[in-house]
C-alpha cells in the first residue's frame, strides 16, 4: 500500500498514457459544455440513464436466482430484483416527476448536512477554523433554501446542472493531472 508522499510505482504506467488521460479530460469538458447548453435535456437524460441502470441491476439480481437457487435467499433476490426493475421503469416513464423527487431529496439532504455542519462548528468553537465549518453549513442551508424557494421549476434543470458541473470539474482536473504526468523534454 502506498501512502501519501511515497513514490507510487503505478504512476509510471499512467504517465505513459498521459495523452489518453488528457483526451478523456477534454472530452468531459466538451460534454459539460454541451450539457450546460441544455440543462433540461441533461436532467431528463440523467434520470433516464439512472432508470436504465436500475433495470440492469434488477435483472442482475433476478439472474442470481439461476446461480444461487440452492443456497436460499430466493425471496431476497426476487424482491430486490423486482423493486429495482420497477423503480427503473417508473423513472424512465416519468423523468420529470423523478427529477422533482431527486430535487426534493437533494434539498433536504443539503439542509440536514448544513445543520450538522453548523452543530459541528459550534462544538468545535475553541478550535482554530471553527468559523469555516459554520460558514460551510450556512452555505448548504442557503442552497437548500434556494432549491425550496423555486421548486418545482428548478427540478427541471438542477440535476442537469449538477451532472454538467461534475463533468466540468472532473474534466478540468484530469487535464491538469495529464499535464503534470506529461514527460518533460530535456532539451
Amino acid at each position: 500500500m502506498t501512502t501519501i508522499g511515497e513514490p507510487n510505482p503505478n504512476i509510471d504506467k499512467v504517465r505513459g498514457n498521459w495523452g489518453w488521460v488528457m483526451a478523456f479530460g477534454l472530452l468531459l469538458v466538451l460534454f459539460s459544455l454541451i450539457l450546460l447548453g441544455n440543462l433540461v435535456v441533461a436532467t431528463v437524460a440523467s434520470v433516464v440513464f439512472f432508470g436504465a441502470m436500475l433495470i440492469v441491476a434488477g435483472v442482475i439480481h433476478l439472474s442470481q436466482l439461476f446461480y444461487n437457487h440452492g443456497k436460499g435467499h430466493v425471496a431476497f433476490w426476487v424482491i430486490s430484483g423486482l423493486l429495482y426493475v420497477l423503480a427503473g421503469i417508473m423513472l424512465m416513464r416519468n423523468p420529470v416527476l423523478a427529477s422533482s423527487l431527486f430535487t426534493i431529496i437533494v434539498g433536504v439532504s443539503l439542509a440536514v448536512a448544513g445543520g450538522f455542519r453548523l452543530y459541528l462548528g459550534m462544538t468545535m468553537r475553541p478550535v482554530k477554523g471553527w468559523g469555516f465549518m459554520i460558514f460551510s453549513g450556512l452555505v448548504l442551508i442557503l442552497a437548500a433554501v434556494l432549491i425550496a424557494s423555486n421548486f418545482p421549476q428548478n427540478s427541471l434543470w438542477l440535476l442537469g446542472l449538477f451532472v454538467a458541473a461534475d463533468f466540468l470539474v472532473y474534466g478540468v482536473s484530469l487535464v491538469i493531472f495529464a499535464l503534470a504526468l506529461k514527460p518533460r523534454s530535456n532539451g
